[in-house]
């Protein structure tokens, strides 16, 4: 036997190391790694919170997932303007978490509980719908076992459970959260009525998953389930979302690697919106759209390649949504006199390559994408429930293919020092929710557009990171421009009767999505981690200062985009289950609108999480969410009263486990 022959038998015979993760991670650019025990510790227990650590990202809406709607949750970067849909790519182990039907990210299915390490790279990616950057969730890893219930603020309960296990040679975690509250009343003291009250919410997710050695290949299996029940803190807004996802993925680790990773998402909605009358005391409701379902599905496939010094790899991605929606609404005497029902499918079809040199002092990196999206069988007729037909609409079947691509190249002048800089180009398709599906938001209406363009981002950077034992300082500057970008634009006022939405009452505003020419946006970002023994240090700044470059609001800034954003934390573990954390986060003003005629003034929350253990197995937890109480508007209503992000906020609690 020769001794290739031999080393090769050796290599085959050798165990593969099971670690649930994918091929590689992000590299270049602003990356802000949060490590599993940060997230499961987040004092407020959400995944906005653990999200608000990197400054520069923001969501549509700033109140989280106790009171605001699901469909406004839609995360950005870099000051390019907030949006229902997503302007981030999110995955989770790799499939992608963006609804099928409208683009936004349900925070409630993410309970830190269920979650491992969270990786941030702000800046656009090419993948589809990263026109701010990605964040990679990832599943927890098998080594806790823990639970633990949680009694705070509102009647409020919050549970939740990680249990891993080693299964012959590869391991099982299972994980789930549960939180249900009274909630806490999202209209201001000053502008109450009547009809307001709590906003109520009970929310469950629960995860399976199983990494396994097949052979030379590691076997991830995962399955994903959620519900989520809401209100808006007034008769007539309840909502509930639901959500069953599958997915698998194949990796093989030997010589360059490859990865093969498939998904299926089940998704059904139901919502209601109400108005309410001047003295804030009779809520009457404007629409019931009352079934929602969506389908997502989707598959990639990739495989390295070395050639010299050289690694690179090709793959292919393919995806597919459909949904439709039935909804009533123009009630009358407290009934529902139309129903309109819209739908259609997009398909995705992308390949991509990419390849990396390194040397000593430098890197050079670059990946280039093609993707054909496709708009197909969209439809919308409205009827009148008493008889007759107002609209029968089915639109064009249309296809455009988008190019991206990303270039990174670093030297490191010491072993200190790495100075970067990249070009980057993203690309997000229009959702069916918004080619296809009008909707109200109290008296306000906002019409589709079934001839929505593809947005895109052009973006440069430059920064320079600087690392020691125990600390790393990380700065970008960047320049960003949006072009196509899609919002919600106002066209028109009530009283009238307007195409495709029907009566809008007087003194309501009639929107229209549209692609804006251009948004222009630069800013800088730092990030840092200082570790001195038991205690780290965390500070993370952004700086964005967009404008809309051209089109009838050219000069006003984005909706939704604080210049300034802060977040600076201090923690203490002492390694014997001790441990204390406190953390200071700030957001400048911004616009609700794109006439900049509504400002949402400042946003401060301090807030605090303390684990003390009272046995070997058991740990006393506190927590506290904007301790200072300080008020931070989140929106306005229809009639102009205004809503505020959660107030102070206590959690008293047990944990059990070990790890």
């Amino acid at each position: 036997m020769s001794v290739a022959l031999a080393l090769a038998l050796a290599a085959q015979d050798a165990p593969i190391v099971i670690t649930g993760r994918g091929l590689d991670e992000p590299e270049g650019g602003q990356v802000v790694l949060i490590e599993e025990d940060k997230v499961d510790e987040e004092a407020t227990g959400r995944l906005e919170g653990v999200l608000s650590e990197v400054a520069g990202l923001s969501f549509f809406r700033r109140a989280d997932a106790r009171s605001v709607h699901p469909t406004a949750q839609g995360p950005t970067a870099r000051g390019l303007g907030g949006n229902a849909a997503s302007r981030i790519a999110i995955t989770l182990d790799g499939v992608p978490q963006a609804d099928p039907f409208g683009g936004w990210i349900n925070p409630a299915a993410f309970d830190p509980a269920t979650l491992g390490r969270v990786i941030v790279a702000r800046g656009a990616r090419p993948e589809p719908g990263a026109i701010g950057g990605q964040i990679y969730l990832e599943s927890p890893t098998a080594g806790p076992r823990s639970a633990a219930l949680a009694y705070g603020s509102d009647d409020s309960w919050d549970a939740s459970a990680v249990w891993g296990a080693e299964v012959g040679q590869g391991l099982f975690v299972a994980s789930a959260g549960w939180m249900r509250s009274d909630g806490f009343v999202p209209i201001v003291a000053e502008d109450r009525g009547p009809a307001d009250r709590g906003a109520a919410s009970d929310q469950k997710v629960a995860r399976l998953r199983l990494s396994y050695p097949v052979g030379r290949v590691e076997t991830q299996v995962g399955l994903t389930a959620f519900d989520d029940e809401r209100d808006r803190g007034v008769d007539g807004t309840d909502n509930r979302a639901r959500g069953l996802d599958l997915s698998a993925r194949l990796v093989g680790r030997d010589g360059a690697g490859w990865s093969l990773t498939g998904w299926w998402q089940d998704r059904d909605f139901e919502t209601r919106f109400a108005a309410v009358d001047g003295d804030r005391e009779t809520p009457r409701v404007v629409l019931d759209q009352y079934d929602v379902p969506a389908t997502g599905a989707g598959a990639r496939g990739e495989v390295g390649w070395r050639a010299g010094a050289v690694d690179g790899n090709l793959g292919g991605e393919w995806r597919r949504a459909e949904a439709t929606v039935a909804e009533r609404f123009f009630f009358v005497a407290g009934d529902p006199t139309r129903e309109r029902r819209a739908g259609g499918e997009t398909r995705l079809l992308g390949l991509f390559g990419g390849a990396e040199v390194e040397r000593e002092a430098w890197s050079l990196a670059a990946t280039i994408r093609a993707d054909q999206w496709r708009f197909s069988d969209g439809f919308r007729a409205v009827d009148v429930l008493a008889g007759g037909s107002l609209e029968d609409s089915h639109f064009a079947d249309r296809s455009s293919w988008q190019e991206s691509g990303r270039i990174d190249a670093a030297f490191r002048p010491s072993e200190r020092v790495t100075l970067r800089a990249a070009a980057a180009r993203a690309v997000r398709s229009p959702t069916l929710n918004e080619l296809v599906r009008p909707f109200r938001v109290g008296a306000n209406a906002t019409a589709a557009n079934e001839n929505l363009v593809p947005e895109t981002s052009d973006q440069i950077e430059l920064g320079v990171d600087w690392a020691d034992e125990g600390s790393s300082v990380r700065a970008t500057a960047f320049a960003a421009r949006l072009d196509d970008g899609i919002f919600n634009v106002p066209v028109n006022m009530g009283p009238g009767l307007f195409p495709g939405v029907g009566f809008v009452s007087s003194g309501a505003i009639l929107s229209e999505r549209q692609n804006l020419p251009r948004v222009k946006s630069h800013g800088v970002e730092v990030d840092s981690v200082h570790a001195l023994g038991p205690v780290d240090l965390r500070f993370s700044y952004a700086f964005a200062d967009p404008k809309l470059a051209k089109g009838p609001f050219a000069g006003n800034r984005p909706p939704q985009v604080a210049r300034h954003q802060l977040s600076a934390g201090v923690g203490w573990d002492d390694g014997e289950g001790r441990s204390a954390a406190l953390r200071l986060t700030y957001a400048s003003g911004r616009f609700e609108d794109l006439e900049n005629d509504r400002p949402l003034g400042d946003a401060v929350s301090l807030d605090a999480a303390l684990r003390w253990p009272l046995t070997d197995m058991l740990q006393l937890e506190a927590r506290g969410t904007n301790l200072t109480n300080a008020r931070a508007l989140a929106g306005f209503a229809s009639d102009g009263a205004r809503e505020r992000t959660a107030p102070r906020t206590l959690w008293i609690g047990l944990r059990v486990g070990r790890d």
